[in-house]
């Protein structure tokens, strides 16, 4: 277990160092040394830097040279953030970009890992609505290989970490995480503001995954959707305006009402009676079934004069 605190003695830095890079006799490395202090015993920094020199044939001085550029740009770009943050930040800019060269999706699902939770993001969730997203998406998402090849790349560099003691997965794959300091990196380095695409895509790959109260072990995938739904539901941008995006908020409408967010769900009801009226008027089916799902929802709450209405 990576301890979060820092370290105070260069030793212990080093030590990290040698055992995510694999890297033997690091202390007798003068720019190892270097590269150890600049990393401010910091590690979560140190063994993201490990696992980069692990994978990759390069020196500590040439590793040094690409942190100061990652520094130096950050500097420029988001002069606000504190030493701590870019220290961490610097060396996971330098991950990003070797990730970049290798695979073009690995790098954009780290982006649009921003629009999720951090934890436990799975194959099928991304699968089922990937196949009419962006085509980096679909490359990815193409079979559990493309997807398997995809997250170990990413957890290589240490960006990722496997989970594959997930207790309950509704019969679905196992989910990969990422630490809660690396997704604020995604979120405020990778994504500078609220992407529209990417918002409508994570917001499309949650409601086309959410199942029926018809299918088996419906409530445990469930139960995995709803903190990804959540994220969404906090990160898009634009309200539904079209029958394309109001069917995504109808079904987010479902997941909620059946797991007991009943105030989300009349939310999210609103949300796509607004895109369905616009889209199709009044009289038209999808906009009644969803006009009968928040009377149902205003019932189950009491509020019956709504109801009526």
């Amino acid at each position: 277990l990576i301890r979060l605190s820092k370290l105070g003695d260069v030793k212990d830095s080093l030590a990290i160092l040698e055992s995510t890079s694999n890297r033997a006799h690091l202390s007798q490395n003068p720019n190892a040394c270097t590269l150890a202090r600049r990393l401010d015993g910091l590690p979560l920094a140190l063994s993201t830097a490990g696992a980069y020199l692990n994978q990759v044939s390069t020196t500590c001085a040439e590793y040094l040279r690409l942190y100061d550029e990652s520094w130096l740009r950050l500097q420029r770009e988001s002069p606000q953030l504190l030493d701590y943050d870019q220290a961490l930040y610097s060396t996971w800019g330098v991950s990003f970009n070797h990730v970049q060269q290798q695979s073009r999706g690995a790098a954009m699902l780290l982006r649009l890992w921003a629009y999720f939770d951090n934890e436990d993001l799975w194959y099928e969730l991304l699968q089922e609505g990937g196949s009419e997203g962006p085509v980096w998406l679909q490359d990815i998402t193409e079979d559990t290989l493309s997807f398997n090849a995809t997250m170990r790349l990413l957890c290589e560099h240490g960006l990722v970490e496997a989970d594959p003691t997930t207790n309950e997965t509704g019969g679905e794959s196992p989910g990969y995480s990422v630490h809660g300091c690396v997704h604020a990196w995604m979120i405020h380095v990778l994504n500078t503001g609220v992407d529209e695409e990417m918002s409508l895509t994570a917001t499309r790959c949650v409601a086309s995954h959410v199942p029926s109260n018809e299918q088996q072990e419906y409530w445990t995938v469930q139960r995995r959707l709803l903190q990804h739904a959540d994220r969404c539901i906090t990160r898009t941008a634009t309200d539904a305006a079209e029958e394309n995006d109001a069917w995504m908020f109808y079904n987010l409408g479902l997941l909620y009402k059946d797991q007991g967010r009943l105030k989300e769900a009349e939310a999210m009801y609103k949300r796509a009676l607004q895109g369905y009226e616009k889209a199709w008027g009044s009289e038209h089916t999808e906009t009644l079934d969803t006009v009968n799902n928040l009377g149902n929802l205003y019932s189950k709450q009491g509020r019956l004069k709504e109801a009526e209405a």
